[in-house]
């Protein structure tokens, strides 16, 4: 049984019809048997744009008209129903007790205080900066991420569908002669700007007394997450607004003159429906690249389209030389003398890493890119992602979540197969038994890395110059085993430490014992179709959370080389909608090697020197995290 995740094409943003409930029976319509290709083979290549290929079939002979042309660009969209327990609270931070910023103000200041409270210690007191405008604070699901990073930070979170309705409340303490306006507030990303005020305002006066509203709001739109919008106005009584037989001993001596403007408020909750709520992912986003129409049973048209990256292929980059700079200076340069409306997320580990002097002359936009991301041993991805659609990631596989840990075993600290915590679990019941090859080969050995830097220097007149330079790191043991497997790249890296750095974790991944599966496929109709299976499709499909996702394959059969469980990280695939399910074919790398270390003070206090396996590298240490 399916877990009834769907597949939806927009072309040009608009949906395309697939015979669903209401579409026109007359209109061309896509087949089934859609693909969608992403990813790298292995770990030491760079992503290829992501590929889609599908067909329409026209039952009416009409033509496809204007609505398939190559340029158009497309979108596939996957949807399915999650069901979150409505009595767990969204916000998650709803009484202000936790640090975690969850609000973002507007003509005024908010900040948590123990001044005033309805429940526990805190409560947030929004603050107007100008007297007599307005102030008003949005309340977000979570904390907020910069702009234009980590658009999966909420994927966690319900969002909205269509007709839904959501309960929320707040507590408010609203100064005399104030009034607030509370309004529910619908969610782009996870985003300071993201928000905007929805729904039915309700407005009450202020009582210099705890008052908690209520609210209904049926949502309109999809895959928005809902959080709360308040408003103060005005900033405080005027003074002929004050009872004139009020005396001064008759003030409750614990007001203060900041209440007099200051809306304060507290137990703040939005509450998913009952009914369940529905999650949309982005699969895929790019360009029709090749149309071909044939008759099979009617006219029916071959689509191909390629992903929003290959456009950086076609455009050619000249400029003045370049100075020595950083990873995140160098490559905002290019996207910006590319003119493309393409952003890129760099992880903080390599992005002030240094690049050398650059003397560039009519250069491709995506190789200047992808050489950024070999000389830092970083993996440039495409992905794309509901919240703000296609966009460039460079990704460090070494903040990757740790499939190996440090333990001990019979006395002896070896490196062991951990539970990463997180990721996909898998079990071998999800997978498709006759595909699975488990390998391995010398393929998978590298016995020395060779990295070349560049050392900067000048020439006789005084203009900068750069000596190719070479880092050669050899792991003696494995070579004598193995014999030479050499692995060589340049880089446009400028100092020694950072290419040694490079070479150490090219040696790292080297696993000659680690098994390699081949041909991992999961199909829908075998995941539980319960919320569970369906996050478990969704995650998967999605062109955010996917990239270097973690995935333990548990259940595996005795006769399984592996074991009975084992931990891979997810490289791409091929993604095809099949008669109304989801066939996932998966193209996974070993675990060794990458993802978080242990540092020292997370070690067992307790373990001695003699205890560690002798037979240990420095380099097997990488990507072994403590237990």
């Amino acid at each position: 049984m399916s877990t009834g995740v769907s597949c939806t094409v927009y072309v040009d943003g608009v949906r395309a019809a697939d015979g669903s409930p209401g579409d026109p029976s007359a209109a061309p319509t896509v087949l089934s048997e859609l693909a969608v290709a992403w990813g790298r083979p292995d770990t030491m290549t760079q992503p290829a744009p992501d590929a889609c290929t599908f067909s329409v079939y026209d039952p009416a002979g009409v033509g496809f008209g204007s609505t398939y042309r190559v340029g158009h660009r497309v979108d596939i969209e996957a949807h399915g129903d999650t069901y979150p327990d409505p009595s767990v609270e969204t916000l998650t931070n709803p009484g202000f007790e936790t640090t975690a910023v969850t609000w973002v103000p507007t003509g005024g200041t908010a900040t948590r205080t123990t001044t005033r409270a309805r429940t526990g210690t805190y409560s947030l007191a929004l603050q107007p900066t100008t007297a007599g405008v307005p102030a008003a604070v949005f309340l977000a699901p979570a904390p907020f991420e910069p702009a234009g990073t980590n658009p999966d930070a909420w994927d966690a979170i319900p969002t909205t569908a269509v007709g839904q309705t959501w309960a929320a409340s707040v507590s408010v303490w609203v100064p005399l002669g104030a009034s607030v306006t509370v309004r529910a507030a619908l969610f782009t990303g996870p985003y300071a700007t993201a928000g905007t005020p929805a729904g039915t305002p309700r407005t009450v006066d202020g009582t210099g007394a705890w008052q908690t509203l209520t609210a209904e709001h049926t949502t309109q739109v999809d895959d928005q997450w809902v959080g709360l919008w308040l408003r103060l106005e005005p900033t405080g009584p005027a003074w002929d607004q004050v009872d004139p037989a009020l005396t001064w001993d008759q003030v409750d001596p614990a007001l203060t003159w900041d209440d007099q403007g200051t809306l304060y408020i507290d137990d703040a909750s939005v509450v998913a429906p009952a009914a369940g709520t529905s999650r949309g992912v982005l699969v895929f986003s790019g360009r029709i690249t090749d149309l071909h129409t044939t008759w099979d049973g009617g006219p029916t048209l071959e689509v191909a389209a390629v992903g929003f990256s290959a456009d950086l292929d076609n455009v050619l980059i000249g400029d003045v030389p370049w100075p020595v700079e950083s990873v995140d200076t160098r490559t905002h340069r290019i996207l910006a003398l590319a003119g493309l409306p393409i952003t890129i997320d760099i992880d903080t580990s390599i992005d002030q890493t240094l690049l050398t002097w650059r003397d560039v002359d009519a250069q491709g936009a995506a190789g200047l890119l992808q050489e950024i991301a070999v000389s830092v041993d970083a993996v440039l991805w495409p992905a794309v992602h509901q919240t703000i659609g296609a966009y460039l990631r460079l990704e460090d596989p070494a903040l990757r979540v740790a499939l190996l840990e440090l333990a001990l075993v019979d006395g002896v600290i070896t490196v062991v197969q951990g539970d990463p915590g997180t990721g996909f679990d898998l079990s071998a019941c999800m997978v498709l038994r006759d595909p699975v090859t488990w390998v391995q080969d010398v393929a998978d050995v590298i016995t020395r890395a060779q990295v070349g830097w560049l050392l900067q220097g000048v020439d006789d007149k005084g203009k900068p110059t750069t000596t190719q330079v070479q880092e050669v790191l050899v792991d003696a043991a494995l070579e004598a085993q193995h014999g030479v497997r050499a692995v060589s790249l340049s880089t446009q890296l400028q100092a020694a430490v950072d290419a040694s750095d490079v070479a150490q974790r090219i040696l790292s991944r080297s696993s000659p014992d680690a098994w390699r599966a081949d041909g991992l496929t999961v199909d829908d109709d075998d995941v539980n179709p319960g919320p569970a299976g369906v996050a478990l499709v969704l995650d998967l499909l999605d062109g955010t959370s996917r990239i270097g996702a973690p995935l333990v394959l548990g259940d595996l059969p005795p006769w399984s080389p592996a074991g009975a469980a084992a931990a891979v990280y997810l490289e791409g695939g091929t993604f095809q909608f099949v008669d109304g399910r989801w066939v996932l074919a998966l193209t996974v790398s070993a675990g060794a090697g990458l993802g978080g270390s242990a540092a020292w003070d997370e070690l067992d206090p307790a373990w001695t020197w003699n205890q560690w396996d002798p037979n240990l590298t420095w380099n097997d240490l990488r990507g072994a995290a403590a237990a």
